[in-house]
């Protein structure tokens, strides 16, 4: 898992409580459903975009990406639940997440579905997140 990523997987795991499992990607959600059919909820989390560095006149060392989330549940109401407390808990956040400090993270878009191959529901929100390592010196 990339560094960010780690970042972000440990402060879903502190913030969100509403999963019984945080995991940074669907196959370890396939795995873990396997067998136990009925009372699972998860939020899966992967980067799908590319990490651009910010500049006009240089570097900054402040760099944007992509992040998918999903929340997955066998009952509408508590996927929408995860995802509701997910949007609650990043939606305009700024402070530290792990080595980095984040100046800002926007909902792109949000969607939801039935799954009908894994009988689950899916709530699915994109988010940029601009980011930079603590110990960069940035002129705000």
């Amino acid at each position: 898992m990339a560094i960010f990523q780690n970042a972000l997987h440990h402060f879903l795991q502190d913030n969100i409580t509403k999963a019984n499992y945080i995991t940074p990607n669907v196959i370890a959600r396939d795995t873990q459903i396997t067998d136990r059919k009925g009372d699972d909820k998860y939020l899966v989390h992967q980067k799908i975009g590319g990490t651009s560095p910010l500049g006009l006149n240089g570097p900054l060392y402040v760099y944007e990406t992509l992040f998918q989330l999903d929340s997955y549940s066998y009952r509408k109401i508590d996927s929408q639940a995860i995802m509701q407390q997910a949007k609650n808990k990043l939606n305009g956040f700024q402070g530290e997440m792990g080595e980095f400090k984040v100046f800002g993270i926007e909902i792109n878009s949000h969607e939801d579905d039935y799954e009908t191959d894994t009988e689950l529901y899916r709530e699915q929100l994109d988010i940029n997140i601009l980011y930079a390592y603590k110990g960069v010196k940035i002129n705000e």
